[in-house]
This record gives structure tokens, C-alpha cells and sequence, in this order.
């Protein structure tokens, strides 16, 4: 299921909601169901520029509609899915990679979460994804990033990229100075872990901290679900 939202100061207004006879898995490149909704979206609310924040769970479709309307696309890349749909690019021996697949005949991880389709990564299905995702980068007039090192992956990845087409844009935060931040040891400091944790988001970390910090002197708050055991 699709759903059309428009953001609004009071909160997100559902326009549409469009329904897929057969999901969508990673292996498509297009879709002649969603690229309809796609042509229909941006013909009935007179679509000037397209801004992608993400893919997963989508298909290429947009970069192809795009091209062919000469609309201006705005591309961000979020995270590791457009160098390797392992999202956060840890390879088979739980280390990060930066996208270079290694020798071992056991392949690496997918999310369970995201993905009912596990196609075999390494050698196989990671030439194709990345000859699509080359495809998708050059159709954008520009690309953003969160990161200088998030852009100097994906440039290794892709060197063909002109590197000024990526723009590194931090998150943006507002901090009040940084002495103010250091809490008041007269309580436990509360430490906010927040997301999907799992193995590749630091759960090893997590239980390391609830073994080794006292408990006068800290609490760990998880805020969403946890994909393993917690101490």
C-alpha cells in the first residue's frame, strides 16, 4: 500500500492511498503498477521538482518518469541502501565494509524487517543493483548528503560521479553551549537509545554498557524495537 501525505503545520494530511496487486520486492527495477501512480501524482499536483529521500520498498521507476519529463530530481542518500541494500553496509563478519564486498562464500546479512526477498549479494545481485543505482545518479541534477564521509563512499563506489553534483548538508541541530549539556552527577545520567536496534545498530554495544556502567550512575532507555536479547 501507498499512501499519499501532505505536511502541514498541524500535522500530516492523507490525500490518497493507492493499493499494489503484488508488493514490491528488491529485485525490481520497475513496475508498471506503481509507475502509473508515479504519472498520476505528479500530473494531478502539478509536480515541479521531485526530492527522493529514500527508496526501499520502491522501485527505480521514478528516475526513469523523471528523465523523460525533464523534471528536476533531487536525490539524498540517507544511508548505505544506494551502495549496497545491506542499508548500513555490515558484511558478513559484522564490520563495516564501505561497500567492498569480501571473499567469503557466505554472503551477507538483509534486513528481515525490510525485505521478504533475499537474493544472493556478492557477485551477483550487487552489479546489478549498483548499475541501477549509476543509472538513478545520473539522472539526479543534484544529490545530498549528510556527511563528508558519506559522500567519500559513495564516490569511491561511484567514481564516474562528478564530485560537485554531491552536496554535504549536516543534520541540522540547534546545541546551547556545551557546558550546559554535562548533567549533574546528583542522579543516574538517563541515556536515550533510540531506533530499530538490532546487531548492526550497536546491540552488542548496548549490553556492554548495561554490564560494565554502575547503575547509580546511568539508565539506558530504549525507545523502539529490539531484534535480539537485552541485559
Amino acid at each position: 500500500e501507498l499512501s499519499l501525505e501532505r505536511y502541514e503545520q498541524q500535522g500530516h494530511l492523507k490525500l490518497a492511498t493507492f493499493r499494489l496487486a503484488q508488493p514490491i520486492t528488491l529485485t525490481d527495477e520497475v513496475n508498471k503498477e506503481y509507475r502509473a501512480i508515479l504519472e498520476w501524482i505528479v500530473r494531478q499536483y502539478s509536480i515541479d521538482i521531485v526530492h527522493v529521500r529514500h527508496l526501499i520498498n520502491h522501485t527505480f521507476d521514478i528516475g526513469y518518469f523523471v528523465e523523460e519529463e525533464a523534471i528536476p530530481l533531487v536525490l539524498s542518500l540517507h544511508d548505505g541502501f544506494f551502495v549496497c541494500p545491506t542499508i548500513q553496509l555490515i558484511n558478513n563478519r559484522n564490520c563495516f565494509c564501505e561497500g567492498v564486498c569480501n571473499e567469503d562464500p557466505e554472503d551477507c546479512e538483509l534486513s528481515r524487517y525490510w525485505f521478504d526477498e533475499k537474493p544472493r549479494l556478492k557477485k551477483q545481485f550487487i552489479p546489478v543493483w549498483r548499475k541501477r543505482v549509476l543509472s538513478l545518479l545520473e539522472k539526479s541534477n543534484s544529490i545530498v548528503t549528510t556527511s563528508a564521509f558519506a559522500k567519500a563512499v559513495y564516490l569511491k563506489t561511484y567514481p564516474s560521479i562528478d564530485e560537485s553534483k554531491i552536496k554535504v548538508i549536516p543534520h541540522g541541530r540547534d546545541y546551547v553551549e556545551i557546558d550546559k549539556l554535562v548533567p549533574q552527577l546528583t542522579s543516574p545520567v538517563k541515556i536515550v537509545i533510540a531506533g530499530a536496534i538490532d546487531e548492526k545498530k550497536g546491540l552488542s554495544t548496548i549490553n556492554r554498557l548495561a554490564e560494565v556502567l554502575p547503575k547509580e550512575f546511568a539508565e539506558l532507555h530504549l525507545f523502539g524495537n529490539c531484534a535480539g536479547p537485552l541485559n
